[in-house]
């Protein structure tokens, strides 16, 4: 009778002759009883005599082989179950491991929300502090307690936090110079001399980027009489670029500034001296390396005191005095460049303008009248000002020269201006976009204030002003409740 055995049931991963030859020696009465022994393929074959069994001492070798295969299928259950048991801890740490993961980000989260509520804490706290002074009006020495002649040509520009920003010039040194507050109250502001060459830093500016608010600044350069541009590479203006945007003949003494909506690219109206012109740079990346020069108006002496606005398309629209005809005059470009406009005279009278657009995009002016030393308003009664409603604002003395204007989230004008009879800053808030019942009222009279002023409308609704403190001969600033 012959008896089939794997190899691989004996030994698990032995060679076959090996096993063959183990067998054949310990089982030397196989031969003697003419037993055979043979390997074919993966199998042993073991063949017994006729007459008996294989034995290996007192044991029958099939029984003990048959129960070292019981014995290894027990120990492959087992390794089964342990290689189960294996994988049911691995998927229970790779659980565990998740979980861990999710709640490193949950803490995470709930880190970022703590400091954000921290900052809205410090700025509700600032808040606080800003409303004293909004109470008292009173007004903060920026630059100038060294004794030194700063302040004049000053414009403002707000973060969206609400911190002012300033440009002016150092009238000592005949410098540009940039203030950078710290916070709502200005109570550290950082002071940066950003360009000394020459006799610079008339007529300034000034407009913040978008996204970073980074400073960029227009400004006039006496000496070569020139257009100037800074573009700040960081909130304080650490890093600048200094342009020369237009330099032939006498340009850019009077100068406006406004950034484009959505890529920030500076936007310059300027007044050509030399032509008597009103012109247009419009730059096509954010450091003007390339632009594109118009000349928006040459009808006689034209551009002196001008002011410019984006609409929402960034659509230059343009305020500036008809110096040969002693006019108020608005230009309202076709397109992005101003490839051609449309020009209206809007009154006979206009000096020290400011321009806003109202959220539909319809043109405010706020000008001085030299013929009766008034402050007046011209509140145009659609975009392209085809009729307009014009309106005295103060005629309490003199008043209305170094005039400034800025909107509410009503569109409600508010104006700053200096009082030359009493030698005061001013304050006008009309209650309806047409100014229909103007309030005047003095925000400082502490020796000779109030000229080359700037308002902006801050996000929480109050007025900033910064000024020129000729008595001190210093940059202020005011913060005024609405």
């Amino acid at each position: 009778m012959e008896h089939l055995i794997n190899a691989h049931s004996l030994v698990r991963h032995s060679g076959k002759m090996l096993l063959v030859a183990v067998l054949a020696l310990q089982l030397g009465v196989l031969f003697a009883h003419r037993a055979h022994v043979g390997v074919v393929g993966a199998d042993l074959y073991l063949v017994p005599p006729t007459n008996g069994s294989i034995l290996v001492g007192d044991h029958d070798l099939l029984a003990t082989l048959s129960m070292q295969r019981s014995t290894i299928s027990q120990q492959e259950s087992k390794i089964d179950r342990l290689a189960d048991e294996h994988a049911t801890q691995t998927a229970q740490i790779s659980t565990l491991q998740q979980q861990l993961s999710e709640l490193l980000f949950a803490v995470s989260a709930q880190t970022a929300t703590i400091s954000e509520q921290e900052t809205k804490l410090e700025r509700l706290a600032g808040q606080l502090q800003t409303d004293v002074l909004f109470v008292a009006g009173d007004a903060r020495t920026i630059d100038g307690e060294d004794g030194v002649n700063v302040g004049v040509f000053s414009s403002l520009a707000l973060t969206t936090e609400g911190v002012p920003v300033i440009s002016y010039q150092d009238l000592t040194n005949q410098n540009l110079k940039l203030a950078v507050c710290n916070n709502v109250l200005c109570t550290m502001p950082t002071i940066r001399t950003v360009d000394s060459a020459g006799a610079v830093g008339k007529g300034t500016s000034l407009a913040l980027t978008s996204v970073e608010d980074h400073p960029v600044i227009s400004y006039y350069d006496e000496t070569n009489s020139a257009l100037k541009l800074a573009v700040c590479h960081d909130f304080t203006c650490s890093n600048v670029t200094l342009l020369t945007i237009a330099f032939s003949g006498d340009v850019g003494s009077f100068n406006s500034l406004a950034l484009t909506l959505h890529d920030d690219h500076p936007v310059i109206t300027y007044y050509d001296a030399e032509h008597g012109d009103l012109k247009l740079a419009v730059c096509g990346d954010t450091t003007c390396t390339n632009k594109t020069t118009r000349t928006v108006d040459s009808e006689e002496n034209v551009g002196a005191s001008v002011e410019l606005a984006l609409t929402s398309n960034d659509i230059p629209v343009i305020a500036y005095r008809d110096v040969s005809n002693a006019n108020l005059k608005l230009a309202m470009c076709d397109d992005a460049t101003c490839s051609t406009a449309t020009i209206r005279t809007i009154d006979s009278v206009g000096l020290h303008l400011s321009l806003a657009l109202t959220s539909h995009g319809h043109p405010i002016i706020a000008y001085y009248s030299a013929t009766n030393a008034d402050l007046l308003i011209n509140v145009c009664a659609n975009a392209a000002c085809t009729a307009s409603t014009i309106r005295t604002v103060d005629s309490a003395g003199m008043v209305g020269r170094y005039v400034s204007l800025d909107l509410t989230r009503s569109d409600d004008p508010v104006i700053s201006y200096h009082d030359g009879t009493n030698m005061n800053l001013k304050m006008t808030v009309c209650a309806d976009t047409t100014c229909y019942q103007p309030m005047e009222r003095t925000i400082s009279r502490a020796g000779d204030v109030g000229r080359f002023t700037a308002l902006k409308v801050s996000p929480r609704g109050n007025a900033l002003i910064s000024f020129y403190d000729d008595t001190n001969t210093a940059l202020k600033l005011v913060h005024v409740d609405l």
